[in-house]
């Protein structure tokens, strides 16, 4: 990276270590053999660990392996015997119907495994787990296994984010731009498409509700007969989902905080070493290789002779050589240039130099595992996501479909001549390749950490989603100079603007102060006062250049256009927390039954009255912000950028990257898109500095401990009313501990003497102190979670924006007391301080706070840098960029494609409806007529 421009107050211009021993049991339904890979991988990376694993399978290992206990299921392979010989009768079923089929094949799975006569004794043994880790896939009722040993549920989805993944701990799936995992639609949907969307996820919604979960629930019941929780329940209180699956190889999507992306945990880091005979083949390919594969559920020696020999002709017609995995030990007709096998160490020959093209059924490990070794792939899909798959090659551009109807010489041939000679897929399959390998993390170290995690913490309930309990009806300076400072500590220059000057000149940061922000006050006028700051209008009109502006993103989007200004990309850092100013910036849904706004106090288990006042001030905010106070910022956009050619509007939604000062244990768990990273305490110094000596003397010699208080950096003590003063200062003066006050002037009038004044302390250092029992603060973002950090609990009095909110989640969770402003008296304050004090339980919970928040696998800080750096790698990082960020609120919220499908729907009942009044008078005329006639003869 050049530099960054880092702007504040608006604008930032921008592991080793002993392991516990934990015992878990893992559960793999599937027959599929790549399926096994995934769950093989976690179950061997948790052995490697330091952990024993007991692991139910249809593939026990052909050697044993210390710390891997085997539960062979060789049933599973027979039960589904049958239906991998239907896979091609199957083709042309459609989905609608093929769904049904789905969910009998998974009832018959589960039934088979849960019958097993080794799963059976396993069950009548005593025996203890850590962790129940479960593939799922279409087996909720194996799930049951994690009560019945009393263990945290972690779901285990090699699949792919689906319904049956995302319902068991609330990840939203909009489906204006989340497509079902079962259609080939991309993430950007017509208006058709998206009205297809939602009539296929509404009828897979009524049929698993309504038919297939009430079959699960039935075999839920007889073979865990014991357990407490119901069906429903101990589906809700899933611990973790591990995903195969990564942003890079899909598209961009909110996840609930305990839905982790793992995909490409089974691929192998370390190459095994192909056979001779086979390596000797490749290599010998003047012209290169082509690998082809069908997977492990289709045997190519079961294709139909027609389709099998327009495969022959088409091998026979290339220059290059060709691995075939066949599985007969005999190919009628072989091409010299072809080699079968019934097996290929599919890894090592992807990553094989000569293997210029993989041929496949697009299944998602096959196109992960081609996409991590950089080669473009000609697919032809036949069941489940590979349509999905296949689609998402093509529209980025890696591979090709060829359709099994329409599979003859000439279609096959064509589209792998095109993909072998037009460069443009070589090409894009290596940027593809280094963004999927560009993670902080190896993905099997992920998920080994968080299955860990959730075993430390009994559980990680604070990762669990409050939507889960819904029915369907029902002071940022500290942070932007933490990140300018982290990013010149790893070698990047930083221009940093901001109303305060660093106190000292640090290497690779060029200081830029604006003090005249200082003096405005307000979204409008703190934006215009920085941008008309003669340094910032000569920075404007210099020929600097810049790899990101980093902006605080604190209502001030007019400057963001500093970005395109110095054609840069953009990134937001939120001090503020998540709030709407920067979830709009990415798409990030906050869906309002259980997700509060940021101003309000409510938690995310909301009645329903406070779920509807939380809907109106939404509402209210968005017309605000849309119709009042959006234009004004745009008039200030055209005003200082008037030659940038994105519109304002563009501007915010091509937003690369938002850095929030948050963290899911803090608060609570809510979706984010991919390019939301929580970086909370990214400011907070890890290793306690020397304090001043007369500070370090005070809080030493104090034999009952000292007390911290501080209102912040936005409100002085000094400025507050006489009585509220004077009610601190007796509070105090009733204190045995000793009081550490920040007070902005040299003198106070009656100050007790176990009082010490400061018109500045080092806070985060205080409360690193062991001898500092209490903080009395304001509740702002950054000092509650200093707190917590340092597992101090705290009396808040709250005063403005989030800290009401804060503190709410403080006193919600058993660490904090809140005192309103209007009510402080000395009374009051005594008593919020003595209860904290001689509550132990409130210690305790804030050490629990404290410990649950510092296990993160990597630091805040160093997790910013690595996003800003790999935003900047990756030349902005687009592939991150939700599709709800092209649709307007009609289409985001599918009204149009809900008015087409209902609309119609009831329209059909309409006319159904008239042609039944229709007959019916009809009928009621001839009955007159016939009535009638008798009497004329009569006559």
């Amino acid at each position: 990276m050049k530099c960054c421009l880092l702007s504040l107050a608006g604008l930032l211009l921008l592991s080793a270590g002993h392991v516990l021993s934990y015992s878990y049991l893992m559960v793999l339904t599937t027959s599929a053999k790549s399926h096994f890979y995934v769950g093989e991988a976690l179950a061997k990376g948790l052995v490697a660990a330091g952990h024993e694993v007991t692991l139910i399978s249809a593939f026990p290992q052909q050697q044993p392996m210390k710390g891997l206990i085997d539960i062979p299921t060789p049933s599973i392979i027979s039960a589904m015997a049958v239906d991998k010989a239907k896979i091609l009768q199957r083709m042309n079923v459609p989905m609608i119907k093929r769904m049904p089929l789905f969910h009998a094949l998974g009832l018959k799975l589960t039934r088979t495994l849960l019958a097993e006569p080794a799963v059976q004794q396993l069950l009548q043994e005593k025996r203890s787990y850590d962790a129940v880790i479960c593939e799922i896939f279409l087996n909720e009722a194996q799930l049951g296994f994690a009560e019945h040993f009393k263990a945290p549920l972690i779901a285990l989805s090699s699949f792919g984010a689906s319904s049956w993944t995302t319902e068991l701990v609330g990840t939203p799936s909009p489906l204006s731009y989340v497509p079902h995992a079962l259609l080939k639609f991309s993430d950007r949907m017509s208006m058709y498409e998206r009205a297809q969307n939602l009539l296929f996820t509404a009828y897979e919604k009524l049929l698993r509700q309504w038919r297939y979960l009430p079959q699960q629930q039935q075999l839920y019941e007889q073979y865990f007969p014991h357990n407490k929780q119901r069906f429903d329940e101990m589906l809700r209180n899933t611990a973790l989902v591990l995903l195969n699956q990564h942003v890079s190889l899909s598209s961009p999507r909110p996840y609930a905080a305990n839905m982790i992306e793992v995909g490409g945990m089974h691929i192998k880091r370390q190459l095994e070493t192909l056979p001779q005979h086979m390596a000797q083949f490749i290599e010998g390919a003047q012209h290169g290789c082509i690998y082809f594969s069908m997977g492990s559920n289709l045997n190519t020696a079961d294709l139909p002779p027609a389709k099998r020999q327009a495969l022959i002709n088409t091998f026979a017609k290339l220059k290059q050589r060709v691995l075939w995995k066949f599985e007969e030990p005999q190919l009628a007709g072989k091409p010299d240039n072809v080699y079968i096998a019934d097996w290929f160490p599919q890894t090592a020959v992807l990553a094989h130099p000569n293997v210029k093209l993989f041929i496949t059924h697009g299944g998602l490990l096959s196109s992960t595992e081609a996409i991590y070794h950089a080669t473009p792939i000609v697919g032809i899909p036949l069941f489940g996501d590979q349509f999905l798959n296949m689609a998402r090659a093509e529209q980025s551009g890696y591979g090709v479909t060829v359709m099994y109807d329409q599979l003859n010489v000439d279609t096959f041939h064509a589209a792998i001549a095109k993909v072998l000679y037009d460069p443009s897929y070589a090409q894009r399959v290596q940027e593809m390749s280094a963004r999927f390998r560009d993670q902080p993390q190896a993905p099997l170290e992920r998920a080994v950490y968080w299955v860990e995690h959730v075993s430390r913490h009994k559980g990680a309930k604070y990762l669990r989603n409050a939507g889960q309990d819904l029915s369907f009806i029902e002071s940022h300076q500290n942070v932007g100079a933490a990140l300018a400072k982290g990013l010149a500590s790893a070698g990047h220059k930083v221009t940093l603007v901001s109303p305060f000057a660093l106190k000292k000149p640090i290497a690779n940061i060029h200081d830029m102060p604006v003090p005249n922000v200082l003096k405005a006050m307000g979204g409008l006028r703190i934006t215009e006062a920085l941008l008309k700051e003669p340094s910032v209008d000569q920075l404007r009109q210099s020929n600097q250049t810049f790899d990101a502006v980093i902006c605080e993103v604190f209502l001030n989007e007019a400057q963001f256009g500093l970005a395109e200004h110095f054609n840069a990309h953009l990134i937001g850092l939120g001090t503020f927390g998540a709030i709407s100013w920067n979830t709009d910036l990415v798409g990030s849904p906050s869906p309002p039954s259980y997700v509060p706004h940021a101003l309000l106090k409510f938690s995310d288990h909301m009645s329903l009255v406070e779920r509807v006042i939380n809907l109106a001030f939404l509402t209210y905010e968005h017309i605000f912000m849309d119709f009042y106070y959006l234009p004004q910022q745009e008039e200030i956009y055209t005003k200082y950028f008037p030659n940038n050619k994105q519109s304002f509007y563009d501007m915010r939604r091509n937003t690369a990257l938002v850095l929030l000062n948050q963290h899911v244990s803090l608060s609570f768990p809510r979706p984010y898109s991919p390019n939301m990273i929580e970086v909370g305490g990214m400011h907070i110094n890890r290793e306690r500095q020397p304090l001043p000596e007369e500070i370090e003397n005070f809080i030493n010699g104090a034999e009952h401990g000292v007390i911290y208080f501080s209102m912040g950096s936005n409100l002085k003590s000094t400025s507050l009313p006489q009585e509220k003063r004077q009610a601190l200062i007796n509070t105090f003066a009733k204190l045995k501990q000793r009081v550490l006050w920040k007070f902005e002037e040299k003198n106070m009038p009656g100050k007790p003497k176990n009082v010490f004044i400061s018109d500045w302390f080092p806070q985060d250092d205080i409360l690193a102190h062991k001898n500092v029992v209490l903080f009395i603060t304001h509740g702002g973002l950054l000092s509650t979670t200093e707190s917590i950090y340092h597992g101090k609990p705290f009396v808040g009095i709250p005063i403005f924006g989030d800290q009401f909110l804060n503190m709410a989640r403080a006193e919600q969770n058993g660490y904090g007391k809140t005192v309103n402003y209007e009510e402080l008296t000395t009374e009051r304050l005594l008593n919020a301080i003595n209860q904290i004090l001689k509550d132990p339980k409130a210690k305790q919970l804030v050490a629990q706070m404290s410990e649950r928040y510092r296990d993160q696998k990597e630091k805040p800080l160093d997790r910013a840098v690595y996003w800003v750096e790999h935003v900047t790698r990756h030349k902005g990082a687009k592939y991150l960029r939700s599709a709800s960020q092209d649709l307007n609120f009609v289409q985001y919220h599918n009204l149009d494609a809900m008015l087409i499908l209902y609309g119609g729907i009831l329209f059909v009942f309409y006319v159904l409806i008239m042609l039944m009044r229709v007959a019916w008078h009809a009928l009621q005329r001839g009955d007159e007529a016939s009535s009638v006639k008798p009497k004329e003869k009569r006559n």
